[in-house]
C-alpha cells in the first residue's frame, strides 16, 4: 500500500502489526517507523504526534517486557524516540539504564550516543565520562576511535582515560 502512495491503508496494516505482533522485530520497529515516514513526507505535525504515540507505546511495553532482551530492545527504541522528540534528558535517562546492562545491548554504541547526547545537553563532564568508559571497556571497538576524537575535541588528554593498571603489592621480606 505504501508503494502505491496509499499511506492511510498502509497505516492500518502497521497498526495491526503493532497490536498483534508487539514483541516481534516488526512490532517493535513499526511505531518509530510510522513517525519517521511522516517526517519523510514532510508532515511535521503528524510526525510529532506519531513520535509521541510511539513513546507512549514503548513506555507501556517497558512494563510488560517478557524478557530482559526485549526490555533492552524496547528501551533502545524509546531512547531513539525521545531523541527524535528532542527530549534529551529522558533520552539520556534511558541510555544510562541501557549502558548498565551487562549483555544484550551494544554498550559501545549506547555509550557513544550517550556521550554525544550529553554534549548536546552541555554536560561535558558526563560526556567525557561516557566516552572514557567506551575507550576503557572497548579499546578495540571501531567506535572507540570516534570516542577518542570526541575526547580530543573536548581537550581531555589521552592518559586521562587510559586504563588504570593495578599496582603490585610489595613483597614482604
Amino acid at each position: 500500500y505504501q508503494a502505491e502512495q496509499r499511506f492511510e491503508r498502509a497505516l492500518d496494516w502497521y497498526n495491526q502489526i503493532i497490536a498483534f505482533h508487539p514483541w516481534t522485530r516488526a512490532g517493535l520497529e513499526t511505531p518509530l517507523y510510522i513517525a519517521q515516514d511522516y517526517t519523510r513526507q514532510g508532515k511535521v505535525q503528524r510526525a510529532q504526534i506519531a513520535y509521541e504515540h510511539a513513546a507512549d507505546i514503548y513506555r507501556k511495553r517497558v512494563d510488560d517486557a517478557p524478557s530482559q532482551q526485549l526490555l533492552n530492545a524496547v528501551n533502545t527504541y524509546l531512547a531513539m524516540t525521545y531523541q527524535q522528540l528532542k527530549d534529551w534528558p529522558r533520552a539520556a535517562e534511558v541510555l544510562e539504564a541501557l549502558a548498565q546492562q551487562p549483555e544484550g545491548v551494544d554498550r559501545a554504541a549506547v555509550l557513544l550516543r550517550l556521550g554525544t547526547l550529553y554534549e548536546r545537553l552541555n554536560r561535558p563532564e558526563k560526556s567525557v565520562e561516557a566516552y572514557a568508559v567506551l575507550v576503557k571497556d572497548f579499546p578495540d571497538h571501531p567506535l572507540s576511535e570516534e570516542a577518542r576524537e570526541h575526547l580530543k575535541r573536548l581537550s581531555v588528554p589521552p592518559m586521562a582515560v587510559a586504563p588504570v593498571l593495578p599496582v603490585p603489592s610489595p613483597v614482604a621480606p
